[in-house]
Formats: C-alpha cells, structure tokens, sequence
C-alpha cells in the first residue's frame, strides 16, 4: 500500500517527537536538581559535623596543655623547667587562637 503524503500529520509527528523530547530533558534536570540539594544538605552537615568535633578535640587538647602546664609550675625547676612551660604556655596561646 502506498502511504499517501499527509503534511499535517507529519507535523503533529514531529512536534510529538520534540514534545516528548523535551518532557524526558525537563525530567533529568528535576532529577539533577533533587540530587545535587540532597548532597549539598549531606555536605553541609558533614561540614557542620567536623567543625563541631574540631572544636570539641582543640577544647580538650588545650585544657590537657593547661594542666600539664600548671603541673610543671610546681614540679620542674631551673631553665629547663623555665623553657618547657615557656614552650606550653606558647601552644597554649596557639590552640586559643584556633
């Protein structure tokens, strides 16, 4: 059978065809939106995650500095003594600045 030539129904195919191709592209890009908020939310908290045990760990590394510092003030004598909390002192005054 001879298919006759239909200007219109080749139209409405084409532009069903684009049609459908531009649902499938509008479609990847909300998928790709969904995805990339929910990493960015997994990221933050990641980031939010370290800084607070960051912040945790240098909170208890200088009191242990503190310590070890005030048990030196009592304990060692002469310039040895004088250097070593002169060395604490000093990274102590590093991790407050952290």
């Amino acid at each position: 059978m001879n298919r006759s030539f239909s200007p219109v129904s080749d139209v409405e195919r084409m532009l069903a065809e684009i049609n459908k191709e531009k649902q499938k592209q509008a479609e990847k890009k909300i998928i790709e939106s969904s995805v990339a908020k929910t990493s960015l939310a997994n990221s933050s908290a990641k980031v939010t995650k370290f800084e607070t045990s960051t912040t945790q760990t240098l909170a208890v590394t200088r009191s242990s500095v503190q310590n070890v510092l005030k048990g030196l003030d009592s304990s060692l004598k002469g310039n040895w003594g004088k250097k070593a909390r002169e060395v604490f002192t000093q990274n102590d005054t590093k991790l407050g600045s952290l």
